[in-house]
């Protein structure tokens, strides 16, 4: 099974998703009535999300400096947090906050452990300008980058908080991408946006005996989760100064955003920060690299860390940790090339959320499926031909091709019977249906299965410009579009539809930060209400039962997906 994971994480570096363009802030015409629980109260609290209020104190309690300080807008565009003041800038209707730390820089002897909580200043910070991406392969980035950017409303009117995490498969990524402007969504939402950075590739998942050993709580491999677990604290120490609920928190992202959204449904230490989730193409059951381990096994994160410490030459160092934090920024990023990713001389298993018995106790479906989670709302979905963008090094010109290629893991009897799934009337075409196959190993079922683990809402996206458009649905990450609405910022040109998509799922996505109820016309049913899910079609939306042809049944009997 090595050499498919290897593959299938080294092709998630080709969704690097679109990084283009200036920063387009201007937002759309049209407005999302903020009364969207129908009673004219724009400030309706979350549904009870199984989170003790004590649990969430506690929480609050371990940043630093007192949460007491926090302060509101004070001449409407500066507001006091716990480090001290923060001036943005004002934009339209909102107040725009760019580039506030939310942790030390994880830098120097702070490389390779959890984030510590940010120090105290003694001037104003003037927050009008992103933070650097953090260190990645292909661009300006550093390992200073633990920044959160927040699109505030005027008021300290307690409004819905919807935390954008970033995709890029745990290699790159950027709060800052134009794409991921959260003007337009905060505005006509009526809710605050925060969108967040957390450190890639090796710096954001090595695990090795030693930095287990020197951690107070034993965790290993999970610095990238852990700077999102630190960002959502900081988050509820300081929200109040920006207009936002602390009790009404929902976390969403994208493809490795997705995931590590799941990830933080599995994980205890975020239990009391946050209420709702929304998992854009993301796998929540079987993602690779959730599955690394035990840490000490052959094949576990630590022999995946083993051979990361021998690639950078601290291997044989007397103290290997010492030898990591000497090394300069750029060798982890040639450690972990593109090329080297492609061509599979080092695996990619590392760089993503571990099951460490400390931060991850079991994989977050599991925890999720056994009930042992906090019961909060889930709204989840996935494009209708999610495998195409990670499938280009792969020559399929026959059924026969795909076949062989299956064949790598799995025996010659189950690889033609899942070549069997793929009739022929539906994809006459081979790479179609082998397309079709990844997408949905990769994502669209076990983002069904967690949605209908949890009793959860549930789409599927297929429509999209013509850019991001193929006969079977859009391509992975067209879905992040039609969310925030930045369409001009990748030069695509929406149609009559995409604008009438847009405003139903702004409407839906932000009503679900609400209450935990996604409004659409006509309704959004739950999984534990059925099979029945939303299908944003190319010229109207219906509710479906009968999800991929039923193929996602089939491959879990064929044992291919758990």
């Amino acid at each position: 099974m090595q050499n498919a994971r290897t593959r299938s994480v080294a092709l998630l570096v080709l969704a690097m998703i679109l990084h283009c363009g200036d920063d387009a802030s201007a937002p759309a015409d049209g407005a999302i009535d903020g009364s969207m629980d129908g009673s004219g109260d724009a400030s309706v609290g979350a549904p009870d999300a199984g989170i003790d209020a004590a649990e969430r104190d506690d929480a609050v309690d371990a940043m630093a400096p007192d949460a007491s300080m926090v302060v509101p807008f004070q001449d409407g565009t500066t507001v006091m947090t716990t480090e001290g003041e923060v001036t943005g800038d004002e934009e339209g209707e909102l107040r725009v906050f760019r580039g506030i730390p939310f942790a030390a820089p994880p830098t120097g002897e702070r490389r390779l452990r959890a984030p510590a909580p940010p120090e105290p200043r003694d001037a104003p910070l003037e927050a009008d300008a992103f933070g650097a991406a953090c260190a990645q392969p292909g661009g300006p980035s550093s390992e200073d980058c633990l920044f959160l950017n927040v699109w505030a409303h005027p008021s300290d009117t307690p409004r819905p908080v919807m935390v954008w995490i970033y995709g890029g498969g745990f290699i790159t990524g950027d709060s800052a991408l134009p794409i991921y402007n959260g003007a337009n969504l905060a505005e006509v939402g009526d809710v605050v946006v925060v969108s967040i950075n957390y450190r890639l590739g090796i710096l954001g998942g090595l695990a090795l005996p030693e930095l287990q050993a020197e951690d107070p709580d034993g965790a290993a491999g999970n610095m990238a989760l852990l700077d999102q677990i630190q960002a959502l604290r900081w988050l509820q120490a300081n929200l109040p100064a920006f207009g936002g609920d602390p009790n009404n928190v929902t976390i969403f992202g994208e493809s490795a955003g997705a995931i590590s959204a799941c990830a933080l449904l599995g994980a205890p230490a975020a239990d009391a920060l946050f209420h709702k989730a929304i998992m854009q193409s993301g796998n929540c059951a079987s993602f690779p690299t959730l599955e690394r381990g035990p840490l000490g096994t052959d094949g576990g994160a630590f022999a995946t860390g083993e051979r990361f410490a021998e690639a950078l030459g601290c291997g044989d160092a007397e103290d290997r940790l010492a030898c990591l934090r000497d090394l300069p920024t750029d060798a982890f990023l040639d450690a972990l090339g593109i090329d080297a990713l492609l061509t599979g001389l080092l695996t990619a298993d590392l760089t993503s959320p571990v099951v460490d018995g400390v931060v991850l106790p079991e994989l977050p479906f599991e925890r999720l499926a056994s009930g042992d989670a906090p019961d909060r709302p889930l709204l989840a979905g996935s494009n209708g031909n999610e495998g195409q963008l990670f499938t280009a090094a792969d020559v399929v010109l026959t059924r026969g091709n795909f076949r062989e290629l299956l064949r790598e893991v799995l025996d010659e009897d189950t690889a033609a019977a899942v070549v069997d799934l793929y009739s022929l009337l539906e994809f006459p075409i081979a790479k179609d249906a082998y397309n079709a196959f990844i997408g949905e190993v990769l994502f669209n079922c076990n983002s069904y299965e967690a949605a209908r683990a949890v009793g959860g809402h549930y789409y599927l996206l297929m429509t999209a410009p013509a850019a991001l458009s193929t006969p079977y649905g859009p391509l992975h990450g067209a879905d992040i579009f039609y969310v925030f609405d930045t369409f001009t910022s990748a030069a695509l040109i929406p149609g009559p539809r995409d604008l009438f998509l847009r405003s139903d799922i702004q409407t839906a996505w932000t009503s679900f930060a609400r209450t935990g109820v996604p409004i659409f016309d006509g309704g959004w049913p739950t999984l534990d209400e059925g099979d029945e899910y939303l299908r944003f079609g190319a010229l109207r939306t219906t509710t479906e039962t009968e999800y991929r042809g039923g193929r996602c049944e089939s491959l879990r009997e064929l044992g291919v997906l758990p």
